[in-house]
């Protein structure tokens, strides 16, 4: 779990558009499990964008 907290925030917000884009290519090739697939493991990674975007503590420089 500490790795996951190390990860900036933002690499959770491309990881969630690259899987999610994946996934709609993936529904218009008619490809429904792996489409299915690769929309939930973008929406998760969204979640874990926001819930680490939220409550990431901010570093004072």
């Amino acid at each position: 779990m500490e790795f996951l907290k190390q990860m900036p925030p933002n690499i959770y917000l491309i990881l969630s558009l690259v899987f999610i884009t994946t996934g709609i290519a993936f529904l218009f090739l008619g490809k429904f499990i792996f489409a299915f697939i690769s929309l939930v493991i973008g929406l998760i990674s969204l979640i874990a964008w926001t819930f680490f975007g939220l409550f990431e503590e901010t570093k004072n420089t």
